[in-house]
Parts: structure tokens; C-alpha cells; sequence
């Protein structure tokens, strides 16, 4: 068997693909950067779609195609081009880790990517202790603040808590929680918990699945007769990856009545993998800060430009940008526009992290503004209702764009510590601080 050594060293023998390089008059060889995602596995329909936002982003950057992405300051940056280097991080945090380092090791200092809370863990001190840095696009459990990355998914108070608290007020006070086996799930339903004391109510269930296995149907099964009886006005769902949302909503289908399910990690994509699966998610909900459909002006630009970026391609299916591809589109936005205000920002990750705080873009989503005070973004929230075909349509939306709050304020600094300490996995006691 191997060990955890022997593991890394094997995975970083894995190769690296490089994707949109384009022909840009400049002086100095290509910048390279790193696209980190699930490309297989049971997070591979979610880690594909921001991948493939990364690279778009990129070769618009390129100048590639015309439109809203591309950079009035001419194709490249600093007059070179910009060559995204694609690697596979699949189910596992090891090869996740692994990747990262073969991506370091072969000179690159910027990597986009990772999906769960648990491959991000396992890429940052790797991350850390290269110099380098990582946008990270992902919805998360925040309670984490590291020099050498950008936090562009939305935190707990800007996703989980107004969506929870729309619940209530829409369903009614008795909360079930369901979510996937890991970190994230598990802090975010502990925030959960805290949020709903605030109001006086209390979970009435709470469960977890593993993200795959053989056994997860029959084990859904039993979790949805358990929760049946628990008689919830709603579940909130942090349930990650096709395997264990398609077991959980057929064995939910299989009952009737069910409670209304607002999921937390399902977005087009998902939505559109679980439609082709056979499993409608038709008037059930979901809490992101950003929906493919949105009307405005800039996001339907953008959706134009990624359609002819996409027949340039020969890539078939709907273009879409859900809400971490919006993240991953502006993470590429910033960082080109941090680099040409500082170029020494290019190969020293926390002077680009300095660089970053309180930079604003225009991507898919609209404004984004990195604060100011911490690496992470402002975002609205919004909660949007699955319609034919899985796609989603906006139900509530915040009218403001919400500041982050890393660490919710039930709890103290030491308390948060505490409680990722508790955990099982990768690097789960992170470096907080107070904010």
C-alpha cells in the first residue's frame, strides 16, 4: 500500500495539458497559470463547467474572441500570452495536492481552481509555502483568511444564512439539514445550528451521506424515512457531487408528500448533469449569488461571448454560466488587472494578494469588489427555483451587494478553531483571525 508520500509522488507524475495559448505580439515567453478542478469523479460535472470558465476567461484575455471579456489593454498581459495549464485534482485531496505541486514545481505561481473545502485544505500549505497564490471560486464555510489566496465563492452570510432565513419565513421554522460527508457540510450546518438559536428554533434533523460508495442508495433510503418522520418545512441541502444528490432526491421522490429541499451546492451545471441522470429538480430551490439566467446587460454579454468562444471549441451544449463559473470568469479578471498595476505582483503571491484588496471588475455576476480588509468579495444573495430542465430562475435577491463576514459571530475565533480542530481530514485547523 502506499503511504501518503509515495501517494504525492506518484500522483505529480500525472500530466500536465496546456490549453489556450494564443498568438500574442510581445516580448518574453508565455505566463503560465494553473487550472486545478475535478475533471473525473463524482465532482467532475461541477469542477468541468469552472474549469472550462477558466480557460474561456483566459483565451479572451488572449484576445481570442471579441466581447465584453476581452481587455481593452490589448490580447495578453504585459505583452505576452497568458497559457492555462490544465491538470485533473479528480475525488481526491492527495491528487489535489499532488497537482498543485507538480504545477509549482514546473515554474507556475498562479493556480485557479479547487471545488470542495477539503482539496482546497490540502492545496494551501503547498500553496503557502511556494509563494504562490490560489483563487479559490467556490461557495465555502469561510473561517479561513490565508495572504496567498482569493476567496470568490460566498461565505456563510452571504449564502447559507439569508437563504436559511428566506426558508423559515417562506416554509416555516422546522429545519432538517442533509449534506455531504466533509468539511464544508459539517461547518456550514453548525453555522446552521447557531442561526437557527438566534431565532429560537432548533434542527429537527440532521444527517450525512458520503459523496460516493455503492452503498448510498439504500443508505438514502433510510436517512429520507428517518427525516420523513422528523416532518421538516424544509430541508437545506449541502450535498455535493451527482452520486449522493441523485440517491437523496430519488429516495425523496419515492415519498409523498416531501418537504421543499434548497440545495446549496447544485447550480446549472449539476442541475443540468442530474436532468441527463433522469432526476428532475423542478420546485426545488437553491441559494447562490449569482443565476446563468440572469437578464441584466453584462450577463447576457458574457453569455454571448462564451457561446462563440464555445463553437470555437466544437463544444456542444448550453453555455451557461452558473455561479462559480461567474467567480472563476472574475477571478481571471482581477488578477490580470492586479498584475498590470503591479508586475512584480506576477511571481510573488502575497504582494498579489495585497495587490487584490479592494480591486473591483465587472464579470457575469455583475460588480466584483474584493474587501478591502480581508481576501474575499462582496456578493448579493439570492435564491432561485429549478424549472424545466433543471434550470433556475430567481426567486429572492438581496437589493445590495453583502460585505463578507469570514467568522460568523456566534461564535468566537477560538470556538471556530476549536470545532475545525475536531475534524477528520487535510489541514482542517486553518489560520483564523479576528473579522
Amino acid at each position: 500500500m502506499l503511504n501518503r508520500r509515495s501517494l504525492l509522488q506518484a500522483l505529480a507524475s500525472l500530466p500536465l495539458v496546456s490549453v489556450g495559448c494564443a498568438e500574442v505580439h510581445g516580448q518574453g515567453a508565455p505566463i503560465r497559470v494553473g487550472v486545478l478542478h475535478a475533471l473525473s469523479g463524482s465532482l467532475a460535472a461541477s469542477g468541468s463547467a469552472v474549469a472550462e470558465a477558466t480557460r474561456f476567461a483566459v483565451d479572451a484575455l488572449n484576445g481570442r474572441i471579441p466581447g465584453q471579456v476581452q481587455s481593452p489593454h490589448g490580447p495578453g498581459l504585459l505583452g505576452r500570452p497568458v497559457e492555462a495549464v490544465l491538470v485533473d485534482g479528480g475525488d481526491s485531496d492527495a491528487q489535489f495536492a499532488a497537482q498543485a505541486q507538480a504545477l509549482l514545481d514546473s515554474g507556475i505561481r498562479v493556480i485557479f481552481g479547487c471545488w470542495t473545502s477539503s482539496s482546497r485544505k490540502a492545496v494551501l500549505p503547498i500553496i503557502e509555502a511556494g509563494r504562490a497564490f490560489l483563487f479559490y471560486p467556490v461557495q465555502h464555510e469561510g473561517l479561513e483568511r490565508s495572504p496567498n489566496a482569493l476567496y470568490l465563492g460566498a461565505l456563510p452570510n452571504q449564502q447559507l444564512l439569508p437563504a436559511l432565513r428566506w426558508g423559515v419565513s417562506t416554509f416555516g421554522p422546522r429545519v432538517a439539514l442533509i449534506g455531504s460527508d466533509y468539511v464544508y457540510p459539517r461547518v456550514a450546518h453548525a453555522i446552521l445550528r447557531d442561526q437557527m438559536a438566534a431565532l429560537g428554533q432548533e434542527v429537527v434533523y440532521e444527517a450525512y451521506l458520503p459523496l460516493a460508495g455503492d452503498g448510498l442508495p439504500a443508505r438514502a433510503r433510510d436517512l429520507v424515512a428517518e427525516l420523513r418522520a422528523a416532518r421538516p418545512s424544509f430541508v437545506a441541502s449541502t450535498l455535493n457531487g451527482l452520486p449522493g444528490n441523485l440517491a437523496f432526491h430519488d429516495a425523496l421522490r419515492a415519498q409523498a408528500p416531501r418537504p421543499p429541499v434548497i440545495s446549496f451546492s447544485v447550480a446549472e451545471p449539476e442541475g443540468r448533469a442530474l436532468q441527463a441522470a433522469g432526476l428532475s429538480m423542478e420546485g426545488d430551490f437553491a441559494a447562490w449569488t449569482h443565476f446563468a439566467a440572469n437578464p441584466e446587460p453584462v450577463g447576457t454579454r458574457f453569455r454571448a461571448d462564451l457561446r462563440a468562444w464555445r463553437r470555437q471549441q466544437g463544444l456542444v451544449g448550453v453555455a451557461e454560466i452558473s455561479d462559480p463559473m461567474a467567480a472563476a470568469i472574475a477571478s481571471v479578471l482581477l488578477w490580470a488587472d492586479a498584475v498590470r498595476d503591479d508586475p512584480a505582483a506576477l511571481d510573488d503571491g502575497e504582494r498579489l494578494g495585497q495587490s487584490l484588496r479592494g480591486r473591483s471588475v465587472i464579470g457575469p455576476q455583475g460588480e466584483v469588489h474584493v474587501d478591502a480588509h480581508s481576501p474575499h468579495t462582496w456578493a448579493r444573495p439570492m435564491v432561485g427555483r429549478f424549472g424545466p430542465g433543471n434550470g433556475l430562475s430567481t426567486v429572492h435577491a438581496a437589493v445590495d451587494l453583502t460585505p463578507p463576514m469570514p467568522f460568523p459571530g456566534f461564535r468566537t475565533t477560538e470556538a471556530w478553531t476549536a470545532l475545525l480542530d475536531g475534524l477528520a481530514g487535510p489541514r482542517l485547523s486553518a489560520e483564523v483571525g479576528p473579522g
